[in-house]
């Protein structure tokens, strides 16, 4: 049970994991100067921020929670949830969820699974996945697939910071993936 939805465990299917891939890691942009050319790499990054009254403010590295499901190192099992409306309205108020991106999102992608946080205490966050959740209500889906992962005490400066130490999560990223290459 999420928030008081209604769960079931479903079998891993094969493109979730390619859902969760980063098309493109790198955007590469060409800058021009008076005399030469420079192109310069900028690394896309997922970032999701949390805020609950007794833990306070923290910043969750879903690109590099992503990688590591993607790389076998972190568990996740697959789940469906019936959607409410409350849970909807509730995603759609505390989500992070703008508006005028909703359009864009069609129903190949409102599909693709999302990722949910489970608490030691129980509760869980959806840090992956608010839009789609969001955009497959509107889209008159009433169910939603996503893989849960449970908080482990060695995320604090792998996959989770608080405000202000974004630099740490991204260095740690980046070092994965150059490890991994």
């Amino acid at each position: 049970m999420t928030a008081g939805v209604p769960t079931r465990p479903v079998p891993k299917l094969a493109g979730d994991l390619d859902s969760w891939r980063e098309p493109r890691p790198f955007e590469f942009n060409r800058v021009l100067s008076r005399s030469e050319t420079h192109e310069l790499s900028i690394e896309r990054r997922e970032v999701f921020h949390f805020h609950e009254e007794s833990i306070g403010e923290l910043r969750f590295d879903v690109r590099g929670i992503k990688n590591a499901i993607i790389a076998g190192e972190l568990p996740v099992e697959m789940y469906e949830m019936t959607l409410t409306q409350e849970y909807y309205q509730h995603i759609l108020e505390n989500g992070g969820v703008e508006s005028d991106r909703l359009p864009s999102i069609n129903i190949q992608r409102a599909i693709a699974p999302g990722i949910i946080v489970l608490w030691p205490h129980g509760y869980s966050t959806l840090i992956d996945g608010n839009h789609r959740l969001v955009r497959s209500w509107q889209l008159g889906l009433r169910t939603f697939r996503y893989g849960e992962i449970k908080m482990q005490r060695n995320w604090l400066g792998r996959f989770m910071c608080r405000p202000g130490q974004e630099a740490q999560l991204f260095g740690h990223s980046r070092r994965s993936s150059e490890a991994r290459s």
